[in-house]
């Protein structure tokens, strides 16, 4: 009896990958983006933020002389990517010194805004800095950056905002920014091994995919998805996230991060 289920187990298994395997991704994809108002057209999954925004780092078509602005906090794993993207194709680093104490929005929008100049080609900002849970005013620096530059491309990682904050995708979007990265296994508490990538529709065409794909078409979100056998199951459990996030609710959770009872 054990024989016999083992081996229409693994037979499922194979039959999966071969068939099912493709509508579950597809039912991720459009409970992710609704979760967060975004169009299941420009959402892909990765295996995390680090992947998301590597994809488009990498994927940019860059020039010599190209700016890039970071932040002085950003996750090290992003500032690795741009270092060699720097040694790669010659382009500039710019360092945005944030304010660990601000007295207000305004002084950290002009730590970013004061070094956009007309060779600016991209801006990361990192939603919320996972060194001190500090939150920085992402919509305000992206409608700055766009009136200064509009051809700036604003790339957010949002790996620590995600499910976090009240916070929806969405509102980024809205203010103008280009692509976000974020990982569902921190505040969505799904399990490791999905990443999101948002990227606009417009843009999907000019970034190249980290992984070789010509199945897909060139302005397809799903060439980003490139990645060989992979674990579906974790892509299979982004609804149960979503509904246990939903029980608990955004507000709630953001006011228990914040909550001190010494005041």
């Amino acid at each position: 009896h054990t024989h016999t289920h083992t081996h229409t187990h693994t037979h499922t298994h194979s039959h999966f990958m071969r068939t099912a395997q493709q509508t579950e991704i597809e039912a991720a994809r459009t409970a992710f983006a609704e979760f967060q108002g975004l169009l299941p057209s420009e959402v892909a999954f990765t295996r995390n933020t680090t992947e998301s925004l590597n994809i488009v780092i990498m994927g940019t078509q860059w020039q010599p002389g190209d700016e890039v602005i970071i932040g002085d906090q950003d996750y090290g794993s992003m500032v690795e990517a741009f270092q060699q993207a720097v040694a790669r194709w010659s382009i500039r680093l710019s360092v945005a010194e944030v304010p660990v104490q601000p007295h207000s929005d305004a002084e950290i929008v002009k730590a970013y805004t004061s070094l956009i100049t007309p060779r600016t080609k991209m801006l990361h900002l990192t939603h919320m800095i996972n060194l001190s849970g500090q939150l920085i005013p992402v919509v305000s620096i992206t409608r700055e950056a766009k009136k200064i530059n509009p051809n700036i491309f604003v790339v957010v990682d949002a790996a620590h905002s995600l499910a976090h904050t009240p916070i929806e995708m969405l509102e980024l979007r809205n203010a103008g920014v280009d692509a976000i990265g974020g990982s569902l296994h921190k505040w969505l508490c799904n399990p490791i091994g999905v990443g999101f990538l948002f990227m606009k529709q417009k843009h999907i065409r000019d970034v190249w995919p980290l992984m070789g794909d010509i199945s897909a078409e060139r302005t397809d979100i799903r060439k980003f998805e490139h990645q060989g056998t992979r674990p579906i199951h974790s892509l299979q459990t982004i609804p149960k996230a979503i509904e246990f996030h939903r029980l608990l609710g955004s507000v709630s959770k953001y006011n228990r991060q914040i909550y001190r009872d010494w005041e």
